[in-house]
């Protein structure tokens, strides 16, 4: 029996650095009927030299590499590499992670084993690195004492439009249903993937994009199962580069949840009361920092586009964020 070929998908923008450490790491994966795509939205030839110069270099073990060149935004990217993928699962890696030699072999393991399942996150190890060892910081400690956040399992949907922590237990094995996967690492079965795309809504973007994987996610799940895989590791390293600004970035965490809700949320009393209730205390509690003040900043500017009837970041006044 054939072992079914794989398409690592990755969206780049102005991280070279990163993605060649992304590159080195893949010539130590156990399963190799893969190639890797790449689709790089720089506004340089820093990413396609990095490439270039990986391909001339000397490797442990071979495997092809495409390389694309694409206009910038994440989710246009997204979807240009959905038009490019040919193998059997399709997945997507941010160019700042590093995965354990056996994730591709777990990956396809669970896509063998159970045929329901459409789409997976793997376990990223680092999570709990970045916070202390903390299953919950402050902030999401508080709002589970206000109720906003249930202690129901590792990425859920909660009516209110926010999910729960995708990764809180570094000592668990094996798989678990979730209703998100978070964007760093999605596996696809590549069909349903090609049906699905992602929405439209996202491609106004033309930078870093927040929340299109949770739509495409809440669109697969009426019908087919996702799950976190824990056999499956990785390490997400968080570049600080080709980053948009934190304005920016806040402006999407309020307007694009803001739309997931209105679609798939609840919309009852306490729902709609438990989303603002969220919406507030984030822009309240990052406020005082001034490492966090910028994106309180950007979510109150995307409250007032919604109070103003906005629907789409195109219909915006340009340059407003």
């Amino acid at each position: 029996m054939t072992s079914p070929f794989i398409d690592l998908l990755v969206t780049t923008y102005q991280r070279a650095a990163d993605l060649l450490i992304l590159m080195k790491n893949l010539e130590q994966q156990t399963y190799r009927n893969f190639q890797l795509q790449i689709f790089d939205g720089s506004v340089d030839d820093a990413v396609v030299n990095a490439v270039q110069g990986y391909r001339s270099g000397p490797h442990q073990t071979e495997y092809t590499i495409h390389f694309h060149k694409t206009t910038a935004g994440m989710t246009r990217q997204r979807n240009i590499a959905v038009d490019h993928t040919v193998g059997d699962v399709s997945i997507f890696l941010d160019d700042d992670v590093e995965l354990e030699p056996d994730y591709l072999q777990q990956i396809i393991a669970v896509f063998d084993a159970r045929p329901e399942v459409a789409a997976m996150n793997g376990f990223d190890t680092q999570v709990l690195v970045f916070s202390g060892g903390k299953k919950l910081g402050k902030r999401k400690a508080l709002y589970r004492k206000f109720g906003l956040l249930p202690d129901i399992g590792p990425a859920r949907y909660l009516p209110w439009g926010h999910g729960t922590s995708h990764f809180s237990d570094r000592d668990k094995r094996g798989v678990v249903e979730v209703d998100l996967l978070i964007g760093h690492n999605m596996a696809f079965r590549t069909a349903l993937l090609k049906e699905y795309r992602f929405a439209d809504f996202y491609e106004d973007y033309p930078t870093y994009v927040l929340y299109d994987d949770q739509d495409i996610c809440l669109r697969l799940r009426k019908k087919y199962t996702l799950v976190l895989n824990y056999d499956a590791r990785l390490k997400h390293n968080i570049s600080p580069d080709g980053r948009p600004p934190k304005t920016h970035y806040g402006f999407q965490a309020f307007f694009n949840a803001y739309r997931n809700w209105k679609l798939f949320g609840g919309h009852d009393w306490e729902s709609t009361l438990k989303f603002w209730a969220w919406e507030l205390l984030d822009s309240i509690l990052q406020f005082p920092n001034p490492k966090t003040r910028n994106i309180s900043w950007g979510r109150l500017l995307a409250m007032s586009y919604v109070m103003r009837g906005y629907k789409r970041y195109r219909d915006i006044k340009k340059g407003a964020v």
